[in-house]
């Protein structure tokens, strides 16, 4: 033992005598600047324990009064680390502070009298720069001073963080086992002696063929094991077991097995042939795996195969699908039916883009780039070559099905030919045309005549004027519902209603467009209402130019829509017009035109109020009234 170690603790030590760096280093620590005091004022039960731990070799600490200020041998600083060196003197719950919490619990527990103990405790400490978890057995002992009080706490501390990883390593190694016994669906081992059919096999066989177990260890003839054989299966066990003498082979052999619940099992019993030392097969070893839900689900996959292909067969469309960069890799039955390309063609048939027309070629590329970069819907028609030399119109739609992080993975779609369909929307677009033509001719021409019969009855021009202004009202909605000669099935597309309002007034507007303010949500008008709307909104504008807000330099007119679950109100305010006459007493053509328009034609309710600043018209349209379309 050291010479320092046999002194009086505290006292100067002669130079040469400090056997270790621990000793040394509390030594020359300043014991007085810290809750206990210089080392000479310690406890004779203190002192004495400090000789132990510094002197013994097994990894012990001394914890001194609640503070846990640090004592310990040279064991402990080794297995601590560089990184703790200096901690002498300080508390424990400073160095180390990510257990600080539970050193405080120990050390109240200890000075109070009570001795603990802990397995494996894991403790956080800054090793290779780094914190990391290791595993200590503690053992926490209170030391008494010579009244019987605890003063410290002894502890000894024991590094167990390769045993519980090996442990854990352990628990995982037998873990994934577990698992891939279970994945790989082994059920039973067995060992068949060729000599006397006489099989054993360990309880998980014995529970499948329905033996006692004890019996199964010991060994059951084959004969009684067949019979839980499936009968149509019978024949490959058997043949299977006979073929042993003549391979070298492993063998395996699929076949049914009903349990002694009644329930009819898939296995797949594998084995290896076991010789003798002239070659000769004595027994076989091997496993049983139970391959049910394998076999369900391929008789499954199978069924549900079958139904898609005969629903895909069924349906007059070409059903075709593709992979995320667009290559296609399955075409229903149609596919060969509308192009004549035999089944079994194989690499030498023809890809879809070979049979598009040249005209069709470069929209539908891009289209269909397009949708492979951004996985938005592809919807498209063009022409495609038929197996009768003619280019068909389809109409090809498909959508993009994603995984769970919305990666795209594949594309499923139909084409439908609608050849006649197509060929019948061009000819009603041709007569449509023609039709339009004609209306405006007949516009045209109703205007000439109001103008040829006013040079006789210059009496009549006024109502000369309000019939040509009507009749320009209905050429306006007119065009607006077919603009120019882009023909379309009018009577199936809504259009706003604040463009036609807006159209209609423009001419009474002036240049800055602040005349007139049309504010509020919109609306959708079908044909059928556009035609009256247009003769209302054109007989209150014509109004308000003769007699209203727009027949005066300040006047203006305030269009505001507003909308209920199923009506659309429209409020019709001038402002500017300075009424001072009084309300009229009986209603003129133009109001009842009005009237006529919005109650009788449209199903609405109309209102007019006569206010100083000018006229103030209140309307309610039913909303499935305007838009028949929805």
């Amino acid at each position: 033992m050291p010479a320092s170690l046999t002194m009086h603790f505290g006292e100067p030590v002669p130079a040469g005598c400090i056997a270790n760096r621990m000793l040394g280093d509390t030594l020359a620590f300043d014991w007085a600047a810290t809750s206990a005091g210089p080392m000479e004022g310690w406890s004779p039960a203190l002192r004495t324990m400090a000789r132990i731990i510094l002197g013994a070799s097994a990894p012990m600490s001394m914890l001194i009064g609640r503070d846990g200020l640090l004592v310990y041998n040279d064991t402990v600083s080794d297995v601590f680390g560089e990184l703790y060196l200096g901690s002498i003197g300080k508390p424990v719950t400073e160095v180390l502070a990510e257990a600080a919490g539970f050193y405080r619990e120990v050390i109240d527990k200890c000075l109070c009298g009570n001795s603990l103990s802990y397995r494996d405790q894991p403790i956080k400490l800054r090793r290779n720069g780094a914190l990391e978890t290791a595993w200590f057995d503690l053992e926490f002992s209170p030391i008494r001073d010579e009244l019987g009080i605890p003063c410290g706490v002894l502890l000894l501390s024991f590094e167990t963080t390769e045993r519980v990883r090996a442990i854990r390593d352990r628990h995982r190694a037998d873990e994934r086992l577990s698992l891939a016994i279970s994945a790989s669906g082994l059920i039973g081992i067995w060992d068949l002696d060729l000599a006397t059919r006489i099989c054993a096999g360990d309880k998980d066989f014995a529970r499948l063929y329905g033996v006692d177990e004890r019996e199964a260890a010991r060994g059951v003839h084959s004969d009684r094991l067949t019979t839980a054989v499936h009968p149509e299966d019978r024949h490959l066990v058997n043949e299977a077991i006979l073929s042993v003498p003549h391979t070298t082979q492993e063998i395996r052999c699929q076949y049914r097995v009903i349990a002694a619940d009644g329930k009819v099992r898939w296995v797949v019993a594998s084995g290896r042939p076991v010789r003798d030392s002239g070659g000769t097969a004595t027994h076989i070893i091997g496993v049983l795996l139970d391959v049910t839900e394998q076999m369900e689900t391929a008789a499954a996959l199978a069924e549900s195969e079958f139904r898609f292909d005969t629903l895909t067969d069924t349906l007059p469309q070409i059903v075709w699908s593709g992979t995320s960069d667009g290559v296609l890799d399955y075409v229903s039955k149609r596919w060969f039916e509308f192009t004549g390309i035999a089944e079994d063609a194989g690499e030498s048939r023809a890809t879809w883009m070979d049979l598009l027309h040249p005209q069709d070629l470069d929209r539908v590329t891009e289209c269909w780039n397009e949708c492979l970069a951004t996985g938005k819907t592809y919807d498209i028609e063009y022409r495609m070559l038929h197996k009768s030399g003619e280019y068909r119109w389809l109409r090809v739609m498909a959508l993009p099905q994603r995984d769970r992080k919305g990666r795209l993975r594949r594309w499923f779609g139909t084409a439908t030919d609608i050849h006649e369909s197509k060929l019948a929307v061009d000819e009603r677009e041709l007569i449509a045309r023609e039709l339009n033509h004609r209306i405006k001719n007949i516009f045209s021409i109703v205007g000439g005549m109001i103008g040829l019969s006013l040079r006789g009855r210059p009496d009549m021009k006024d109502f000369a004027e309000e019939l040509r202004g009507r009749l320009l009202a209905l050429n306006d909605a007119h065009d607006f519902i077919r603009p120019g000669d882009h023909a379309r099935t009018a009577q199936r597309v809504s259009h706003s209603f604040q463009q036609l309002v807006r159209r209609l007034l423009r001419p009474y507007d002036d240049e800055k467009g602040q005349r007139i303010s049309i504010e509020g949500p919109d609306a959708r008008i079908d044909a059928g209402a556009a035609t009256p709307l247009a003769l209302v909104f054109h007989e209150l504008a014509t109004n308000s130019a003769k007699y209203g807000a727009l027949s005066t330099p300040s006047g203006g007119i305030a269009v505001r829509f507003s909308r209920a679950v199923d009506r659309v109100g429209v409020e019709w305010v001038e402002r500017g017009a300075n009424l001072t006459g009084a309300t009229p007493e009986h209603a003129g053509f133009g109001t009842r035109l009005l009237t006529l328009s919005v109650e009788a034609q449209l199903g609405g309710k109309f209102s007019r109020h006569w206010d100083p600043d000018g006229v103030r018209v209140e309307i309610e349209f039913p909303l499935g009234v305007l838009d028949r379309t929805v």
